[in-house]
């Protein structure tokens, strides 16, 4: 599960300052993000949640069928989220869920891709790839 917490409880601030909590999120590894009231995470279990960050409420879900050890990225409008099977996923961001893209990469994905200008880089147990639009 996961638990939103305000800084500004008194003393034990995970009971004090518990604004809400997600039973439908499993065990994470991974850096949540929020932008735009929306808080993204992914899983063990292989699945990506998207709730209210305000309230809780779980929006949208979307398995990959396999774990998520990394953390998500988010570009633009644009949510990366690779997992152990190797499959790098691409969503809209946003409150209704738009699968852009799934791309079946050569090994696991353990690490968050990285945005460097333009450009994607993307390391697998493998390689580390470089995608980018030619000039």
């Amino acid at each position: 599960m996961i638990h939103a917490i305000s800084p500004n409880g008194k003393e034990d601030v995970t009971e004090s300052g518990r604004l809400w909590t997600s039973r439908e999120v499993g065990r994470v590894v991974g850096t949540p993000i929020v932008k735009d009231g929306l808080l993204y995470v992914g899983d063990l279990g292989g699945t990506v949640h998207c709730l209210d960050a305000a309230t809780g409420a779980h929006l949208w879900k979307h398995e990959t069928n396999d774990a998520i050890w990394g953390s998500l990225l988010l570009a633009g409008d644009r949510l990366y989220v690779g997992n152990a099977g190797g499959l790098m996923t691409v969503l809209r961001a946003g409150r209704r869920k738009e699968l852009l893209a799934q791309i079946e990469m050569d090994a696991p994905l353990y690490s968050r891709p990285a945005v460097v200008g333009d450009a994607l880089y993307l390391a697998t147990a493998r390689r580390l790839y470089l995608i980018a639009t030619k000039h």
